[in-house]
Order: structure tokens, then sequence, then C-alpha cells
């Protein structure tokens, strides 16, 4: 994993600063970028932008700077997006102004939804698979009241400052992105994660956009239960289903019921599915449903971006009939489920059915330097941890009663 970062200064009339790179760059040469570059030693992203800006136009300017994007980037695939993230499968056309980031980044005109998949070839001057893998980048906006020289190094041949909406060409493709998330609601923000070309989570405002796991399908088994389930890909993969998880409520684990009511929902829930999509087994295993979630509970945001966690979907069967339930030979059993007749929630939890006893994935938290892989000794304390979360939460709900 190479780690690296920039910085797009901005400045008056939405325009950016844009370095050309040398014919000796060591990928997409005479291509322009925005000030930035790798990490040294254990730099965190920010103190790497702040260097390498430095370095690269010969000042500092004052400003505060902020997280615009980030981005994974596998260039032993040609330079196709890998953050943990399939493209959506959707019937209906994307929302205003997504369409319009999707052309810019793809060449294509108003696609449904554009998959980022590997190129059959490597970009220009990207070295061989193997040599170069995985680029983590984070983007830093910072805006400066005017615009200035720079100060230019070996690495660079030239400057421009240029609108935002018609950059100078070639653009390296990483830039693309950023600039296209300045002019992004929330909306096209969530559609990117489930694109892949942001990476989960993002922060927007006040909310942060998660990835997360519906449902997986197929067979899973149920350990408390001693029970192996299978859930029919084809009731739960279909527009239909989609529909259906518009809203869904986030909850931070499973209700004591099955379901919600007014006190756990107001205890509980930390944010509503956003954008559901289903996977296309890129990067997410065929046949799963997932979603972007706003979440903006920030003490579940924090913990999930910092711990591997996963999800559980709680659905209802009104008629227990459409349920078929089979003796195996080893004294197990397995329900074979029929359609839900409600879909109530999906909890975030330490591990889920669905994750199929391997390792928690149903949470998509992409800063691996910052996640706690869970050990079996870590389990009991995990789970001590989580229940305090869930007494501060239970503790805020209350306090806001009271105060009603």
């Amino acid at each position: 994993m190479i780690n690296a970062a920039g910085i797009l200064f901005l400045a008056p009339d939405d325009r950016a600063l844009f370095l050309k790179r040398s014919q000796q760059a060591s990928d997409y040469p005479r291509h322009w970028d925005f000030p930035g570059g790798g990490a040294i030693d254990d730099e965190t992203a920010l103190e790497t932008a702040l260097r390498e800006a430095k370095e690269e136009v010969g000042r500092l300017p004052k400003g505060d700077r902020a997280l615009l994007t980030r981005t994974m980037t596998d260039f032993s695939t040609g330079g196709a997006s890998t953050s943990p993230q399939t493209a959506p499968i959707l019937t209906s056309p994307p929302p205003p102004g997504v369409g319009a980031v999707a052309t810019t980044l793809s060449a294509a005109n108003v696609p449904p939804v554009v998959a980022v998949r590997p190129a059959a070839t490597s970009p220009p001057g990207v070295q061989a698979a193997g040599t170069l893998n995985e680029v983590d980048y984070s983007t830093f906006l910072q805006r400066v009241d005017r615009e200035f020289e720079p100060q230019l190094g070996d690495e660079h041949e030239g400057y421009a400052w240029a609108p935002v909406l018609s950059p100078p060409e070639p653009l390296h493709p990483g830039c693309r992105i950023a600039l296209a998330r300045l002019s992004m609601d929330e909306f096209g923000v969530a559609h990117a994660v489930a694109r892949g070309e942001l990476t989960s989570p993002q922060k927007y405002e006040n909310v942060w956009l998660f990835d997360i796991r519906i449902t997986g399908t197929g067979t899973a088994y149920r350990n408390k239960l001693d029970e192996y389930c299978y859930r029919p890909p084809e009731i739960y993969c279909n527009e239909e289903f989609l529909q259906r998880c518009n809203g869904l409520p986030v909850v931070w684990k499973h209700p004591k019921k099955d379901t919600l009511d007014s006190k756990e929902f107001e205890d509980r829930a930390i944010g509503t599915v956003f954008v559901p999509y289903l996977s296309d087994g890129l990067r997410h295993p065929p046949n799963e449903v997932w979603a972007v979630a706003k979440v903006f509970d920030e003490d579940a945001a924090d913990w999930m971006t910092k711990h591997q966690m996963s999800t559980s979907p709680a659905v209802v069967f009104r008629n227990p009939d459409v349920n078929q339930k089979l003796d195996l030979e080893n004294g197990s059993t397995l329900l074979i489920e029929g359609k839900p007749s409600l879909l109530d929630h999906v909890a975030i939890c330490e591990a889920g059915v669905w994750d199929k006893m391997e390792k928690p994935s149903g949470v998509v938290a992409a800063r691996a330097d910052a996640i706690v892989t869970i050990s079996p000794d870590k389990l009991h304390q995990l789970d001590r941890n989580l229940t305090l979360l869930s007494i501060r939460m239970s503790n805020r709900a209350a306090a806001r009663r009271a105060r009603a």
C-alpha cells in the first residue's frame, strides 16, 4: 500500500492550481495534477500533503485545510479504482448531478450507473503490475484569497490557475473525482461511494456516509440456533427489494425484541439507509444487497471507522408457512426462507450471520491504518466497549426525553 496526499488550492471564482508533471515522472508524465506525493515513514495524510505542497510550490499559504476526498487506486490492475466497493446495479437513472459526474469520469453519456472496472492496459508511464500496487490518496481542500505563483521543482514543468469546470488536459484521473466532489450534494457523494470512486466512509457536513451490507443470500449458519438458513437470491436481489430498503433504520445492535418500538428506535437509531444497490461481484460477493447509509451519531461513526464492524438485518415473516424447515443428518436444521413481510432494520454489530463464519465484513471503513482487527481474546473487551457505547447512547436519549 502506498499512502499519498495532496492539496487542491482554490482561489476566488473557483479557479484551482494545477501543476504539469515532467516528462520524467514515474507515472502519468505530462499530465496535470495537484501538489502532492507519497508519504514518508509514518506521516499522516495531512502531514504528507503539507510537506509535499511546500516542496512542489515553494511555499505553504496560510489557511485551513479540510479533507475533500479519499480514493483507493490499484495500478496493478491498470489504474482501476479498488476502493472496497462494487458498482451498483440500479434500474432507475442517476439523480440530478450524478450523471454529469459519471460523464466526466468515464466519457460516457448519462449511463444509469458507471461501473468501475479494471482497464485493459496500464495508464501512461505506470510501472508494470506487481511493482506498484494500491495507492491510498487523500486530497485536502484549501481556499486561498488570491492566486499565487508557485516555485516549481524538477518534478513539474509548468503550472496553471484554471476553472474547476474546465481544467487543463490531459488531467490526472485522480484529480477528476476531487473536482467533481466540489459540486456534489450528499446524494452525489453517496453514489460516488457506491460506484467505488470514493472510499467509505465519507464525511459530508454533519453526516457520515458508510458502505454497509444489508443482507447476503444463499446459505449461512446461525450459531445461536444451531440452524442453517437459505435465503433465495431471487427474493432479495431485485428492484422491489431495493425500494423496500430506502429509509431503512440503521441501529446500534439489535433490540431485545425482533422489531423496533418507539423507545428502542430512539435509543438505538444512528442513521438510515440512503442508496441501496446490488453487488455484482467485483468487490463484494455476488448476490448481496448493499447500501450507502447516512450515520448521524458521531460516537458510532468513530467506532465504525476505527473497528472492523459488520451488519445484521432483521426481517419478519408474518406467515411462517412461507418458510420451510428441514432436519439434517447431523441434528441441525435447515430453514429455507420465503419472502419476508417486513424488513425492520439493519443492525451494526461485531459479527453477522452473512459474514458466513468468516471475518466481519458488513461495514466498509477504508481507514486501514486505524482499523483494529478483532481477535478472539479481544471479543470480551469489545463486547464491554460496545455495551458502554450503547449505554451512552441510551443516556443521551433519556436526557432528550427529560428535556422534552
